[in-house]
């Protein structure tokens, strides 16, 4: 058998200590907002502005205004409206790709896309909200909603927020699942 490099034989807890010591070296070296440290098999993210509104979420409610909102943009994602999406909603253009990209994956083609009425705020029967809404702690408001497939809920979730300083602007975050 031919030879074999062989690794440092180093415990777990001595590898962790190890990365960790070069990462926060690292760190030091060049400012970063999200830090990554290792952990046996899961990486774990700190940022502490969105820890922080994680631990504050409360309920909130959506008026009217807000909702409205929220329709156009996903009316506008639809209809692959990209001038609206750039303009109005302030999205740059390669994530406007992104979102385009994201539709075949939850969506039928040819499909209208709209946001759940107002009213499915509340827990269905059985089921989860169509809306969720949560105060952040520092007056934001963070939204999840389920996009609607031919006004059928779909499993695609829209996350979207709303800042304190400019009440009726919508902020993009993610579409998931």
């Amino acid at each position: 058998m031919g030879n074999r490099c062989q690794a440092p034989s180093l415990t777990l807890s001595e590898t962790e200590v190890a990365f960790n010591a070069l990462r926060a070296a690292e760190l030091s070296a060049r400012p970063r907002s999200v830090i990554t440290f290792w952990r046996p098999r899961r990486y774990i993210q700190a940022a502490p502005k969105t820890q922080e509104k994680m631990k504050m979420k409360m309920p909130a409610s959506l008026d009217t205004n807000k909702h409205v909102v929220l329709s156009e943009f996903i009316k506008a994602i639809s209809e692959n409206d990209t001038n609206t999406l750039s303009t109005k909603f302030g999205l740059p253009h390669a994530v406007i790709l992104e979102i385009h990209d994201l539709l075949p994956i939850y969506f039928h083609a040819g499909a209208t896309l709209s946001a759940p009425p107002l009213g499915n705020q509340d827990t269905q029967t059985n089921k989860a909200p169509l809306i969720t809404v949560h105060d952040t702690g520092d007056g934001d408001i963070a939204l999840e909603c389920f996009i609607l497939e031919n006004n059928e809920p779909s499993e695609a979730i829209l996350h979207v927020s709303f800042s304190a300083s400019n009440p009726n602007t919508l902020s993009y975050e993610f579409i998931d699942s």
